[in-house]
């Protein structure tokens, strides 16, 4: 099975690149051929977000936009509404059209990342197994790669390469029958600093 063979290829190149982003180990383009397209069952959260985050490092390689369109493919379809203003939760092409939010746009063509370890939370009798992470992603290239093809092989000006900024994800265990049944789903993807903004008291008092 393809995705089967994929899935072993990339964990054979993560094994030898070790942990700590893409930047490391073999040539991150040779890995970002490698990298499983679909969700699979035997996929925890962490290595989720680290495909996922590889993938839109190098978001022209095998093709186009594959980054992106790997994204649409993880995500639950409520994500990938908010990922697109609600313009693209139904679609691959409207997803990779309209996929930008401040927290898509900090991992296309970013320089490095690191994945901090899940808090799981276990699933109860209305949705599955949620597990909660951060990452912390380092500045992106201004022109988005020599090899990088597609329309958003462009992005905005280089951010310094000492300014990460954290992304928190929520990814659900999907439950119900079907091809992604056991898979790890994005269920949220958000800036923190976004997420502290419009969070209001986190505390939970209120005022009058």
């Amino acid at each position: 099975m393809a995705v089967r063979s994929a899935l072993c290829a990339w964990i054979g190149l993560s094994l030898a690149a070790g942990a700590g982003g893409a930047a490391a180990g073999p040539d991150p383009a040779l890995r970002a051929m490698q990298l499983p397209f679909r969700p699979h069952a035997s996929l925890e959260a962490a290595a989720v977000v680290e495909i996922l985050s590889q993938g839109l490092q190098d978001n022209g390689r095998p093709g186009p936009d594959a980054g992106l369109r790997r994204l649409y493919e993880f995500a639950h379809f409520e994500c990938r509404k908010a990922l697109t203003a609600r313009r693209g939760g139904g679609d691959p092409d409207r997803f990779v059209r309209y996929a930008d939010s401040p927290a898509v746009t900090t991992l296309l063509h970013s320089r490095a990342f690191t994945v901090g370890e899940p808090t799981l939370i276990p699933a109860t009798q209305t949705r599955g197994e949620l597990a909660a992470l951060r990452s912390d992603v380092w500045g992106w290239d201004s022109d988005g790669g020599e090899e990088d093809e597609g329309p958003r092989a462009e992005t905005g000006p280089a951010r310094a390469p000492g300014a990460p900024r954290a992304l928190r994800w929520v990814l659900e265990r999907a439950r119900h029958p079907g091809p992604c049944q056991g898979c790890f789903l994005v269920k949220e993807l958000v800036l923190l600093e976004h997420m502290y903004l419009f969070a209001g008291d986190s505390g939970g008092t209120t005022t009058d």
